[in-house]
């Protein structure tokens, strides 16, 4: 079941809907939800624009099943440090209310990670720019953070890892990314942190034993030489508890107030990561953890990768299932005898026409006939689609695929893997380039030989007694007693 949609949650801020991404990117932006669809995926973003050189980047945590959509984090907090807001709601969230988040990245119909750093950029315009985001919103304050080396990334016990437990997404894989396996997911959106590119201030809750162990610990041990990342050890509550929203306003105020960021994460009360032992040392002054941290927390990356191979084998396993279901049903339909075609009410035949069983004729007498004419034969697995009206004295080898408005005379000899096709699209926008569909038609007269795999594009007319050489592609008219060939077709010579 699809989230519940309701912009009205948020009083008194105005809404704007923009026809594109495009549209957007080119619009003037005041206060208010901006919203625009990709790829079957609402975007929703919440700006509040304030007189300050200073743009919050709020990111969202899990959000619980019962919340409506869009969800935006970081209202109070900006309110408080008076800076600007932009607020992001997870778009892929709203495809099911089971789903809590998918780390505002993008999904298989819309990889939201592309274009979220254009749009970043659109929004901050000349500001300096924090990233805030706790749990699951850390991960995208740390990434897109790394997207802007002149940025910070505030963040509260951030998942580092997309795989590594706990996760969710061995749950709501196959509802964001149907078919796919985990190393398919890892290689169409980020799952995993590298290297900061820019600032971090790392606020981890000492008794967060599992975030603590399999995130801070192995995201951290990878960031001593870059010089740029700090941290704080809280005591906030028992387990994956963030600070309060008073004490991330003042983290935000000492580092939007100082003259660069690493006063401002000093300020904060952060320590410049020079030393991961530092980190663990602490950690265990504090009555927290064991001398064996880092191999505990090496375990645990190991659960995260089992977790990842599980998820894999997984789906693997499920596919072969479904290819094995569909191996049964083939020997099976093979196995049976040979039965008569199914002639459908809409289709009227003349004498001595010899249908192959396996050929699929879709025809109603009013909206779309199909009429064959005497001693004609249509050899094994052809696919019909009327309305098409085929003379006497015909011959279609096997596979010949024919859409509607097609007219064929008489004593026309068909190759094998021959496509009639009169269906095509109106070429749309940048954002969906197939447009509104409408049909064309297809004429051939009397005699003609249309060679093996070739394709015929409405629309066009092959003229009496014709020749089309195996593997063309007509797209204009035939003159009658002519050989064609080649992509696209032209003349090749006269026929007597």
């Amino acid at each position: 079941m699809k989230r519940t949609r309701k912009l009205g949650v948020y009083e008194g801020v105005h809404p704007y809907i923009y026809k594109s991404l495009d549209h957007f990117l080119e619009s003037d932006l005041d206060t208010g939800i901006h919203s625009f669809q990709k790829n079957g995926r609402m975007v929703d973003l919440l700006f509040e624009a304030r007189d300050s050189e200073t743009l919050l980047v709020f990111f969202t945590a899990a959000v619980a099943p019962g919340k409506t959509w869009p969800y935006f984090s970081g209202r109070g907090i900006a309110s408080r440090t008076g800076h600007s807001l932009l607020a992001i709601s997870d778009p892929s969230i709203a495809a099911d209310s089971r789903l809590s988040t998918n780390w505002t990245l993008g999904d298989s119909n819309y990889q939201l990670h592309h274009d979220l750093p254009d749009i970043i950029r659109k929004i901050a315009g000349n500001r300096r720019i924090i990233f805030v985001g706790a749990s699951a919103g850390g991960f995208p304050a740390l990434y897109y953070g790394s997207k802007f080396p002149d940025s910070v990334s505030l963040v509260m016990n951030p998942r580092t890892n997309v795989f590594t437990p706990p996760s969710h997404i061995q749950h709501s894989a196959e509802k964001l990314f149907p078919g796919m396996t985990a190393r398919q997911i890892s290689e169409l959106i980020p799952t995993k942190l590298g290297q900061a590119m820019n600032t971090v201030v790392y606020f981890q809750n000492c008794s967060d034993d599992r975030y603590y162990g399999s995130h801070a610990i192995p995201y951290l041990s990878n960031q001593t030489s870059t010089g740029r990342v700090y941290w704080k050890l809280g005591d906030w509550g028992e387990g994956h508890v963030a600070p309060g929203s008073k004490e991330i306003a003042e983290a935000i105020e000492h580092l939007s107030s100082a003259p660069d960021w690493a006063t401002g994460a000093l300020r904060s009360g952060a320590t410049l990561l020079a030393d991961i032992d530092d980190l663990v040392d602490e950690h265990q002054r504090r009555g927290y953890g064991s001398p064996e941290l880092n191999e505990v927390a090496q375990d645990l990356i190991t659960v995260g990768g089992l977790e990842q191979r599980i998820l894999s084998l997984t789906q693997d396993f499920a596919a072969l299932k479904t290819e094995n279901k569909l191996l049964r049903e083939d020997i099976q339909r093979l196995r049976q005898p040979k039965k008569a075609a199914h002639i459908p009410s809409g289709c009227k035949l003349g004498k001595n026409v010899n249908i192959d069983p396996t050929v699929h004729l879709m025809a109603n007498p009013t909206s779309n006939p199909i009429a064959i004419g005497d001693n004609t034969k249509i050899l094994r697995d052809a696919e019909w689609i009327g309305p098409i009206s085929v003379g006497s004295g015909c011959y279609f080898n096997k596979g010949s695929y024919i859409r509607a408005e097609v007219a064929i005379g008489n004593d026309v000899l068909v190759g094998p893997f021959v496509r009639f096709v009169t269906d095509t699209h109106q070429i749309g926008p940048a954002e969906k380039r197939g447009g509104p569909n409408y049909r064309t038609s297809i004429t051939v007269d009397d005699g003609v030989w249309i060679g093996a795999s070739v394709t015929i594009v409405g629309e066009v007319k092959i003229g009496r007694g014709a020749v089309v050489a195996a593997g063309s592609v007509v797209t204009k008219d035939v003159s009658p007693n002519t050989l064609v060939g080649g992509v696209p077709a032209r003349k090749i010579k006269d026929l007597p």
